[in-house]
């Protein structure tokens, strides 16, 4: 049988291979060298001067201590009271109104009986009407009838008298209660006036610490913008090499007889096969992870349908690119997009 040879020339641009060489792997080296930069400004602002004299306020607060001792100490002393003591202070009140009231009441009775025993003998002498046993007799019985009419009187006084003791002692404890009460009611009420102040003033120096919070959180996203901004650059510099063109080549075919034909085919399975599965891919497996099949599915891309340019480079430069994503793996959330879409682009998902 006849027989045909084939050759192909591979060679990339200049420019594509510089591309690659002078711009985006020391580039990229450049990034994974340079050291972390932390941030040396203030994340949380500080309390304003507001906020520190209401804070101070609430450490000088007036609790009402000495209030609710006085309330408390009333209260205590009406319960440890004894029956002697409630005794004795209706009593006093007892003894008040004797003063007041009996003692003068029965004063009135008594000039009022010696106005009626003058009347009496005045009326008895000018009517000559009785003996002296007779007179006896009648003055004996309006005697008698006035010392039961003071009895009664007496009796019904003293009753007041203690109805007013208990009565007067039982509005006395009941007032010094509610003042008590009174005392406590309005120590709290100058707590709670205090303390709406103070939060008030909280409040409002709130609006000072939030400018001062949005301030420093402005100068916390100006850093975090410049460290990403290499990132972003980078980012645009792999998105450059995936559209450039491929180059041009120079293709030789031979074929042999029917041997040698097959010979050739399993010679290039065989180097397929190992270009595929081999080593060779360091940056797809860096990126994924060895364990990871995605890194097949991206090398199936290169080898079937990437362009022949962009293969070799990747073939030449791959290992030095992989080492710098390992030294900075924040790069492979910049090229994994990139891959991911290649890898989607001949039916693969996620």
């Amino acid at each position: 049988m006849g027989s045909s040879t084939q050759t192909s020339t591979n060679r990339p641009l200049d420019f594509q291979e510089n591309y690659l060489k002078d711009v985006v792997v020391p580039f990229a080296t450049d990034i994974s060298e340079k050291p972390f930069t932390p941030f040396e400004g203030d994340r949380v602002a500080g309390t304003s001067g507001l906020q520190d004299k209401a804070l101070a306020g609430y450490g000088s607060l007036d609790m009402g201590g000495a209030a609710y001792k006085e309330a408390g100490d009333v209260f205590s002393g009406l319960a440890a009271r004894t029956p002697e003591d409630q005794a004795a202070q209706i009593a006093q009140y007892q003894g008040q109104f004797t003063q007041g009231v009996i003692d003068p009441t029965l004063a009135a009775m008594e000039r009022q009986r010696a106005k009626d025993i003058v009347g009496e003998q005045s009326q008895i002498t000018g009517a000559g009407a009785f003996g002296n046993a007779r007179r006896d007799v009648f003055q004996g019985e309006r005697a008698g009838e006035y010392d039961a009419r003071m009895g009664q009187t007496l009796a019904g006084l003293q009753q007041q008298g203690l109805q007013y003791g208990t009565q007067r002692a039982a509005a006395e404890d009941a007032l010094r209660m509610q003042a008590a009460g009174q005392v406590a009611g309005t120590a709290g009420s100058a707590l709670q006036s205090q303390m709406a102040g103070l939060g008030s003033q909280l409040t409002a120096g709130a609006i000072p610490q939030g400018i001062d919070q949005a301030a420093l959180d402005a100068a916390y996203e100006q850093y975090m913008l410049q460290q990403q901004y290499p990132l972003t650059q980078l980012t645009a510099l792999t998105g450059g090499a995936g559209v450039l063109p491929s180059y041009p080549g120079t293709t030789t075919e031979t074929s042999s007889g029917m041997g040698h034909t097959f010979a050739a085919l399993g010679s290039l399975g065989q180097g397929l096969g190992a270009m595929r599965y081999g080593p060779g891919c360091w940056v797809a497996r860096e990126v994924y992870g060895v364990n990871d099949p995605k890194w097949l599915e991206f090398r199936e891309w290169l080898f079937d349908w990437a362009p022949a340019w962009f293969r070799n480079a990747y073939l030449k430069y791959g290992e030095r690119v992989a080492a710098v994503i390992r030294k900075a793996p924040f790069l492979k959330a910049v090229i994994r997009p990139f891959m991911d879409a290649k890898r989607k682009s001949i039916g693969y998902e996620g």
